[in-house]
């Protein structure tokens, strides 16, 4: 994700009295609107009662029907604010407020001024929007992981008190506020076609479920031999400092596997090329090997191929399973379930037949076409998790000094920029020490 510069970034400011450039509106305050007021509050108990709790069917009652008058400003985050989590009743909170306005006793809320009070020291902010306008007009890539590090390094070496505040936090919202507000930059994505779920994929969903059960209760498979696999596109490792725009990052597919247990498999990490050359340094591929990760190159893409599968499955889910029977005291002839997802390797012929003659333990079932986003554990839950630990490990990496200078040494290794080590301290985090909560991730793991 990379920020568009304004267009007139090179340029001198626009005058006063240019007219393409008008100035902005003054903020003003929105219409406070009490709804508990039992006139108000009526009609949408009556709303609610006919929609049962459907705060999209309660709004479009209210703003479409013959009191819509009194509802011109409220939509379905104000009504989802006001329904329990179970969307069986209000909360209690809000029950206490109808209350309070049926006896004419509702409380005042003091009116605030507008806007929250400045943080970051007016020179602070200069110095922040002056490096980043340079390093954007120089041609370096501007990312979340950037933005942010410039952001923290001037904070650490001009107002290191900031961290002590307990108001302050430099949130990926903080730092996007900044980069709004003082140079009207935002953030741009490369777009793709979005994926459509099936018409049926609610019954494709729950037939893909039922088989899974039926195989499940035949075979009499525990937990930790349930697995789920998934490829995730990974944009991280760099042959140069990814940071200061050099080179060519070295993008890569990983392979992530979960068992029903909470057991996480080894990666599999996949390179562009056609030999071990192609693959980051031995050095920092070492302790990653010590906890059977499998880095290998993938051929001209750094995509998953059918030799990759094979040496995934024969390095990675076998020992596991091996292993899980002997703990679980099972036969060596318990059976395992393997969840892929129908990609053209998974589903072909050769690697289908493969698996029957040289693993017939292990049972395929497959996540129905177009359904990953709501039937893969892994795409679902996992990968969203993972990718977000990836990025915290990236931003880690990049130097916190705003007057950092690279130094082109022949002692210098590209590859200890984002050292591929980094995968086994996320891979030791994942799936039990993280637990997501509006919108972010909090470690749960033993602190100790």
């Amino acid at each position: 994700m990379k920020l568009q510069p304004p267009s007139d970034l090179c340029t001198t400011s626009p005058s006063a009295t240019d007219t393409s450039h008008p100035p902005n509106p003054a903020k003003r305050r929105a219409p406070r609107t009490n709804y508990y007021e039992p006139a108000r509050w009526q009609l949408v108990d009556q709303a609610t009662r006919l929609h049962n709790f459907s705060s999209q069917a309660i709004v479009r009652e209210l703003t479409l029907g013959p009191n819509s008058s009194l509802f011109t400003s409220i939509d379905r985050g104000t009504v989802n604010a006001w329904i329990n989590k179970d969307h069986t009743g209000w909360k209690p909170a809000v029950l206490e407020r109808v209350a309070r306005a049926a006896e004419g006793n509702t409380p005042q809320a003091p009116v605030k001024p507008l806007g929250r009070p400045q943080l970051l020291p007016l020179v602070l902010v200069t110095s922040i929007i002056t490096l980043l306008t340079v390093m954007r007009a120089a041609g370096t890539l501007i990312t979340h992981a950037v933005a942010r590090s410039v952001v923290m390094a001037f904070i650490r070496t001009d107002a290191p008190d900031l961290f002590n505040n307990p108001k302050f936090k430099c949130s990926d919202a903080f730092v996007r506020n900044v980069l709004r507000d003082k140079l009207d930059w935002s953030w741009r994505a490369t777009t793709q076609a979005a994926q459509k779920l099936p018409d049926n994929w609610l019954q494709q969903c729950t037939d893909f479920a039922c088989w899974l059960t039926w195989n499940i209760t035949l075979n009499s498979v525990p937990p930790e031999l349930v697995i789920n696999a998934d490829q995730t596109d990974i944009q991280g490792l760099a042959k140069q400092i990814a940071a200061i725009g050099k080179g060519k990052k070295q993008q890569f597919t990983l392979m992530v596997a979960v068992a029903s247990s909470g057991d996480i498999l080894p990666f599999q990490a996949i390179f562009k090329g056609k030999t071990k050359n192609s693959l980051p340094s031995e050095r920092t591929r070492e302790d990653g090997k010590l906890v059977g990760f499998q880095f290998t190159p993938g051929g001209e893409k750094h995509w998953s191929t059918l030799a990759t599968m094979k040496e995934w499955v024969d390095e990675c889910v076998v020992p596991y399973a091996n292993r899980k029977r002997q703990e679980l005291g099972r036969l060596p002839t318990q059976k395992a379930i393997l969840i892929l997802d129908c990609w053209s390797v998974h589903k072909g012929e050769e690697f289908l037949t493969w698996m029957k003659a040289s693993h017939p333990l292990i049972i395929l079932v497959f996540v129905p076409a177009g359904c990953t986003s709501v039937a893969q554990p892994c795409d679902t839950r996992i990968n969203r998790i993972l990718k977000h630990l990836i990025n915290l490990a990236i931003s880690s990496q990049i130097p916190t000094d705003p007057l950092f200078v690279e130094v082109d040494s022949p002692e210098f290794d590209d590859d200890s920029a984002l050292n591929p080590n980094m995968l086994v301290d996320i891979w030791g985090q994942l799936p039990m020490d993280l637990e997501e909560q509006e919108g972010g991730y909090i470690y749960t793991g033993d602190v100790a």
